[in-house]
């Protein structure tokens, strides 16, 4: 998760459409953060091509060195390709996806839940799928996540390291 917010602090990846379909990162959060959340501003997916971890990120400020301070959300899954996996952050044998959200500059960290890839395709079009899962604040506090969704175009593999 460390690299992947490495990957956000040098990003000015912005997309708002792609291939005549519109982008969008929505969740519902209840907890500590209550309500619907759209996270579709600037999003991006890319493939980490070293350990073949897709990251698909979405907020609702731009990217930029002041991260830490945006409301977004961060998706960490093993492969490149359709499929669903369980987040499970403290088993690395499974090779679990993960997930991680911030909102009003409070970090919260999943400790359950799942995210799946209903399409996977080239760079330059949509990559695809659904969320849910159960977060842990830096600050104690519980936040569930649900009816998550996103469409997010597919930048360059390994951006913004190229």
């Amino acid at each position: 998760m460390v690299g992947a917010l490495l990957l956000l602090g040098g990003c000015s990846q912005s997309t708002t459409e792609t291939n005549d379909a519109t982008t969008l990162f929505t969740m519902t959060l209840t907890g500590a953060e209550n309500g619907p959340h759209n996270f579709a501003t600037n999003t991006m997916a890319t493939l980490l091509t070293q350990d073949s971890t897709l990251i698909v990120v979405g907020s609702n400020t731009p990217f930029g060195s002041q991260i830490a301070k945006n409301n977004y959300a961060l998706l960490e899954y093993r492969g490149a390709g359709v499929g669903t996996q369980p987040i499970s952050p403290n088993d690395t044998t499974l090779t679990p996806a993960n997930m991680m959200v911030v909102v009003d500059g409070t970090s919260y960290f999943a400790a359950e839940g799942s995210v799946s890839i209903t399409a996977y395709r080239s760079v330059g079009q949509l990559v695809e799928g659904t969320f849910s899962a159960t977060l842990i604040g830096e600050n104690g506090g519980q936040l569930r996540v649900s009816n998550g969704r996103f469409a997010v175009k597919r930048v360059t593999d390994n951006s913004p390291y190229e």
